[in-house]
């Protein structure tokens, strides 16, 4: 633990902060160029990175590194603790990465945290001192290390195939509906040139809008009981938002497929429905009047710039109810809209079905991980996989 390669000061190296870290994945989903100055978490490729904040752990902020160049060292956030195998020829890398993704690692990990603000306590490398785990033999560490690692690969290939769909429909959108390729004949408009048959109308003209309330605190909870409940744009994902908090009591609910919108910093934020919800005032949801969402959806997406001069706000900036209903689009034919939505519908259906694979994949990854860690099951690597005997 924390056995950091050296690197040199005061030039540009690659940086991974907790920010690109995401929840309960293993894949960094980023870096950036930074100046090193200072000691810091350094790491290379196959190492893992452990959050030392209680609430970044708890929120499942481990990364397993393998977007760095060959022998690269980068640098991290001082919140990190930076693990590899002391010995490789006995421990994989990666058997070192689905130790500590254990719930019971997790959880003995948190029990040592420490610090008087719930949120910010702090945990010690000390804490892996006195803790031993089990740990087969090299030949039986690869078997499981090669199922978890195929299920971890499919996730990401599927969320690889989601970023994809997500930009060819943006771009698709575009196209059509901003940059007008398809279009010969223009008119003049009070958002410049149009297509001939394009009418300027505002967004309540053709589309219901849901503005979000907030019920009282006391019936938050994080057990599932009730709808999730979005506040804002914080847990807003590719397309869907992760379910953090849930709500007992329903104020402003949002249907499956909505398209949820924040009118607070950060305004313009887009994501879907992936279920009946509910939205506070933070958020605001709305659905077509006619035709599927899917149009509404890169609408609302390509048109996020435009927000910025309906912001106000001294403490911080939002847009309101009348901002949202006033708001001018250029509108298309609704053959046109049509046509748009039965080409990218397929688009989002697949999109939906790789995140429901996806959230299998993990509940099994993550109920045969500590069985498979712990010895509780053992994979034979002489039967392909099959379980091992006790005899």
């Amino acid at each position: 633990v924390n056995n950091y390669p050296s690197l040199e000061k005061d030039k540009e190296q690659t940086y991974v902060a907790m920010d690109d870290l995401d929840e309960f994945d293993r894949k960094i989903k980023g870096t950036t160029q930074k100046e090193y100055k200072y000691s810091a978490p350094r790491f290379k490729n196959h190492d893992t990175l452990f959050p030392k904040m209680s609430r970044c752990l708890e929120l499942g902020k481990t990364a397993y590194v393998d977007v760095l160049d060959e022998d690269e060292v980068a640098f991290g956030s001082t919140e990190f603790m930076v693990m590899h195998p002391k010995e490789e020829d006995e421990i994989l890398p990666k058997f070192v990465y689905y130790t500590v993704r254990r719930e019971d690692i997790r959880q003995h990990a948190l029990s040592w945290a420490t610090g008087s603000t719930a949120r910010r306590q702090r945990i010690s490398t000390d804490l892996f001192d006195n803790l031993t785990v089990k740990v087969p033999p090299i030949d039986e560490q690869k078997e499981i290390v090669g199922f978890l690692d195929a299920i971890d690969t499919k996730i990401e290939t599927n969320n690889r195939i989601n970023e994809l769909l997500e930009e060819i429909a943006g771009t698709l959108y575009r196209s059509w509906f901003v940059d007008f390729d398809p279009y010969d004949e223009f008119k003049d408009s009070e958002l410049g040139e149009i297509p001939v048959d394009f009418e300027v109308k505002t967004i309540s003209e053709f589309a219901e809008i849901i503005l979000g309330n907030s019920p009282k605190s006391e019936h938050y909870n994080e057990d599932g009981e009730g709808l999730p409940f979005f506040q804002g744009s914080k847990n807003f994902g590719l397309r869907y938002p992760e379910v953090e908090k849930w709500c007992s009591k329903e104020k402003k609910v949002a249907q499956p497929d909505d398209v949820l919108i924040s009118i607070r910093a950060p305004v313009g934020d887009v994501n879907r429905a992936r279920e009946k919800c509910i939205v506070g005032r933070g958020v605001t949801a709305l659905r077509m009047k006619e035709h599927s969402n899917e149009f509404l959806y890169h609408l609302l997406m390509a048109n996020k710039p435009n927000w910025e001069k309906y912001k106000s706000g001294t403490t911080f900036n939002s847009i309101n109810k009348t901002d949202i209903q006033n708001f001018p689009v250029a509108l298309p034919p609704e053959q046109d809209i049509e046509r748009f939505n039965s080409i990218v519908r397929p688009m989002a259906e697949r999109f939906k079905n790789n995140v429901e694979e996806n959230d299998n994949l993990a509940e099994l990854r993550d109920t045969l991980l500590p069985k498979l860690m712990s010895g509780e099951i053992r994979l034979d690597p002489d039967t392909n996989n099959e379980p091992a005997s006790d005899d």
